[in-house]
């Protein structure tokens, strides 16, 4: 073969290389996790939902929760709970506890306490520490079962030990958790320094159902000394992130006068 020829048959390769265009397969997954941490929830519920339809199931999980929380998408509670049942059947731990809470209050389904029981049990069989709280409800108030005070101690004595684990870690979630049980005396001795301790941490981190309970918790001197000023701060840090009960509280301060905070709350 003449050089001229070698380079003629290395040119015409290059440029047939160059004209095939590349094909990239979009992952409509990946694509709506980018969306929904940019904070744009309309595209990344657009994508989840191009995923959903194809059967992934991480697209399914998020379509569920933004239904849920009613990010990116309309209200649709009907939608929330299709969805929220489909990747709880996929064994998805999150969507098993909330299709639980979601049979347990009615929301979006016709309320079934019995089946919710069955969702939280397989949500604590893939170690969803929340639901062993939940489950410890329905035994200990008899909701869908016979009233159980040993299994519903068994179970918030579980939850106290997982939350404090995961309260370790710095999840918020967790942190106000336990807080809870550690005022309410839920499977732990009750503790309101405790119960304090933990409330602070979360509010800290910006969660607003745990701002709210350390403004409670400032109010009524419970695990710290009583402070207006703290309590009202609290709540209205809460109340700017929608959270109704502290809005309310903050309504009645401004009718009956902060002297009177305690008993708002």
């Amino acid at each position: 073969m003449s050089l001229a020829k070698s380079v003629l048959n290395y040119i015409s390769s290059a440029l047939l290389f160059i004209s095939v265009p590349v094909v990239c397969h979009a992952d409509p997954y990946e694509y709506g996790l980018i969306e929904y941490l940019n904070g744009d929830y309309v595209q990344a519920a657009g994508h989840f939902k191009d995923g959903a339809e194809g059967g992934d199931v991480g697209s399914i999980q998020m379509l569920a929760k933004l239904y849920r929380e009613g990010k990116g998408v309309k209200d649709n509670q009907a939608q929330a709970y299709k969805w929220t049942r489909l990747a709880a059947q996929n064994g998805i731990a999150e969507s098993q506890f909330a299709l639980g809470n979601m049979l347990a209050s009615g929301m979006g389904v016709i309320r079934d306490d019995k089946e919710a029981i069955t969702w939280f049990t397989k949500a604590t069989e893939n170690n969803y520490y929340l639901a062993y709280y939940r489950l410890a409800q329905m035994y200990e108030n008899g909701l869908g079962t016979n009233k159980n005070s040993d299994k519903a101690f068994r179970f918030y004595n579980i939850a106290a030990s997982e939350m404090d684990v995961f309260a370790q870690k710095g999840d918020k979630v967790a942190q106000n958790s336990l807080a809870m049980m550690y005022e309410r005396a839920k499977g732990v001795i009750k503790n309101y320094t405790k119960a304090f301790r933990w409330y602070k941490r979360a509010a800290e981190q910006g969660f607003a159902k745990a701002q709210y309970n350390l403004g409670r918790l400032y109010a009524l001197g419970l695990g710290v000394d009583k402070n207006e000023m703290e309590a009202t701060m609290w709540l209205r840090m809460s109340a700017d992130q929608g959270f109704v009960k502290a809005h309310e509280a903050l309504k009645k301060i401004t009718k009956n006068g902060r002297s009177n905070l305690a008993f708002n709350l």
